[in-house]
């Protein structure tokens, strides 16, 4: 049996695969995450998972980069974080794959936000804020 401390942290994936596991759940955000970033639209991912929880959202967080530092950090979160697969992109450039990474999960190009959301399967609208979110998700949903 696996012990908590055997279950990886962060899974390497594409945005296809990513996209695959959205059609299982009705409201989903998958949250872009820069883990230095410091900017007002960056999130503490526990505060994330919170909100998250309180309307029935559930939260995928994909790390824009790897830090070794910021990922050996045991957070509050229901899942692993999940790294973009740079061999299957092709590049370690990190706004090349993301922005291939983000084509293949939206299926857009011009996405510019943290906040991808998705409602059964489909991506429905990017987010600059989780504020804008949880209003967008609780007008929808109330």
């Amino acid at each position: 049996t696996l012990e908590q401390n055997d279950i990886p942290k962060i899974y390497i994936i594409n945005g296809e695969e990513l996209k695959k596991c959205t059609s299982d759940y009705n409201d989903i955000i998958i949250y872009l995450w820069s883990p230095k970033c410091k900017s007002r639209v960056c999130y503490s991912l526990n505060l994330l998972q919170q909100e998250c929880d309180k309307y029935n959202i559930e939260l995928f967080i994909v790390a824009e980069y790897y830090d070794n530092q910021l990922m050996q950090v045991n957070y509050n979160i229901k899942r692993p974080i999940f790294g973009i697969d740079i061999k299957y992109y092709k590049t370690n450039l990190t706004s090349k794959y993301v922005s291939k990474f983000i084509n293949d999960l939206t299926l857009k190009n011009n996405i510019e936000n943290r906040f991808l959301y998705f409602k059964g399967g489909n991506f429905k609208k990017e987010f600059e804020t989780i504020d804008d979110v949880i209003k967008s998700v609780k007008i929808k949903t109330s």
